[in-house]
């Protein structure tokens, strides 16, 4: 397998979501490490605000650098970092 597909992050970013996303990508490495890739397709969350964008995603980039897992970022028209600018 290339990576694992998800649905993480495809969400409106809100503090309460952020707990919920963080577990699905547990899961995630879970469904890697088992079907042998290192790779992770997820989404930023729904947001304007890079700061927020940025605080949500860096526990997810934490983990996955002590997992040894690459997290490959899907864009989407309405997530954070669909648009370079």
């Amino acid at each position: 397998f290339q990576c694992v597909g998800s649905p993480i992050n495809k969400v409106v970013a809100a503090e309460t979501q952020a707990t919920d996303e963080l577990a699905k990508l547990v899961r995630a490495i879970e469904i890697a490490k088992r079907i042998g890739t290192d790779r992770i397709r997820l989404f930023s969350p729904e947001t304007d605000d890079d700061g927020l964008a940025y605080d949500w995603m860096a526990p997810m980039a934490e983990l996955a650098q002590k997992e040894g897992v690459i997290l490959l970022h899907e864009n989407d028209a309405r997530y954070y970092g669909a648009y370079p600018d």
